[in-house]
């Protein structure tokens, strides 16, 4: 009886084991385990692998350190997922990026699969102040995550910060991004 028992106790303790991470099944992907706060990579499309071209964007103009900048706004889950993957070096002008729009603080994960330049990455608190710049690498399945919770996330080409004497505590106008997600 004991046996029985103690069978019954060792089913019911390898039903309670965590699931594992579930893999990659993008063709051509890795066989590491995805990160729940990564989006997930899409195939390529027939338009050079994007999803959404880029001209389908909303675009806005955000003063960073009261430089002008010209962004394309992410500010969909469809659009965030796809942000700049897929778009080759040249295609942004010098003082183009693009802007992650959330509609709340959190901490905030970026990598870099299918996207094929280097790019600085600004994580900005609700009210606009940088809270840390990273350069992420082309390529790079890394995870690059904000110090703290951040509303936007700003992309631009890598070095463009550090050119401008950008750093964290430095203010970016996002008063016309919030403009526009009002009704």
């Amino acid at each position: 009886m004991k046996w029985v028992a103690l069978a019954g106790l060792v089913v019911l303790i390898a039903a309670c084991d965590p699931a594992p991470p579930q893999e990659d099944s993008t063709p051509g992907g890795s066989a590491k385990p995805a990160l729940p706060s990564q989006p997930e990579p899409r195939p390529p499309s027939q338009s050079g692998g994007r999803e959404i071209p880029l001209d389908q964007y909303q675009k806005a103009t955000i003063t960073v350190s009261g430089r002008k900048v010209s962004v394309y706004v992410a500010d969909d889950e469809r659009k965030m997922s796809e942000g700049l993957m897929f778009v080759q070096e040249g295609v942004l002008k010098p003082d183009e990026g693009m802007i992650f729009a959330y509609p709340n603080e959190d901490f905030r994960f970026f990598w870099m699969k299918n996207t094929p330049q280097d790019l600085d990455i600004a994580f900005l608190k609700s009210d606009g102040t940088i809270i840390n710049i990273l350069t992420m690498k082309a390529f790079s399945e890394a995870s690059y995550s904000s110090d703290g919770p951040a509303q936007y996330a700003l992309e631009m080409q890598a070095g463009w910060f550090q050119s401008h004497n950008i750093g964290p505590g430095a203010k970016v106008d996002v008063s016309n991004l919030r403009a526009k997600a009002q009704p």
